[in-house]
């Protein structure tokens, strides 16, 4: 059975679904160090009831567990509607794995092996995002106006004129809602179209014949989307779109 350690970090409580002993105690001893409240579980059954039993701003869960696949795990929390931030670890760069956990609820992917320091970042960045998942919850339990919601989420949601605009436009199961208002800003409406594309798996062929393009041409779009994003391949953009964070490519 997975430790289940009452969390006393002040920086946001993380829940670590992981198998391999070594690994989970490793990652969350860093994590604790680090000032986040830490419980772990060793498989996917344990995690689902502690979801039920408290609440987490980030839970990070391993792609392969004993009872259940980290996908399954994903999708039920999401089903289940807790205002958490999921995040995937893997040792696989494949995308469809990376589709299916943004399909199931995931905020981000951790292609392993990272650095310490590096997970810590991007859970960091996890744990804001469901504190104000947390916020947005909380405010349409309380009745609260939209004014007061905004100034509540003011820490959390970084502002840029025209990119705000845009996503503000987008439907909230738009995958470009991921993005920062700066670099939604960046793409053109067909780039944004061809990265929507891109999050679904199409490939270069995929996306020339259902938009009548030539492939060079698609290709040029891709080149560009992501020397704009900062990434290098189609699965560090999955990644992003999975985070909404920039520059891990």
């Amino acid at each position: 059975m997975g430790r289940q350690v009452e969390p006393s970090g002040d920086r946001g409580a993380v829940l670590i679904v992981e198998r391999a002993v070594e690994s989970r105690r490793e990652l969350a001893w860093a994590l604790r160090s680090a000032g986040f409240a830490v419980v772990e579980a060793d498989h996917g059954g344990q995690a689902l009831e502690l979801i039920q039993q408290r609440a987490f701003d980030c839970v990070l869960c391993g792609s392969q567990l004993d009872d259940l696949t980290g996908i399954d795990v994903l999708r039920s929390i999401s089903a289940g509607g807790a205002p958490a931030s999921l995040m995937l670890m893997t040792q696989e760069a494949d995308t469809r794995l990376a589709v299916d956990a943004m399909r199931a609820g995931a905020a981000d992917l951790l292609i392993q092996p990272l650095p310490l320091a590096v997970v810590i970042e991007r859970v960091d960045v996890a744990v804001r995002k469901g504190r104000r998942l947390r916020l947005l919850e909380e405010a349409r339990r309380r009745g609260m106006k939209l004014a007061e919601t905004a100034e509540a989420l003011e820490e959390f949601v970084p502002s840029s004129p025209s990119g705000s605009r845009l996503r503000a436009a987008l439907p909230d199961d738009d995958v470009l809602c991921q993005l920062e208002p700066r670099q939604l800003a960046r793409l053109s409406p067909r780039e944004r179209d061809i990265t929507r594309r891109l999050a679904k798996g199409q490939n270069i062929s995929e996306m020339a014949l259902e938009l009548e393009l030539s492939p060079n041409t698609v290709r040029n779009h891709v080149k560009s989307i992501f020397g704009k994003l900062q990434v290098r391949s189609q699965v560090a953009l999955l990644s992003m779109l999975v985070g909404g964070r920039a520059g891990q490519g």
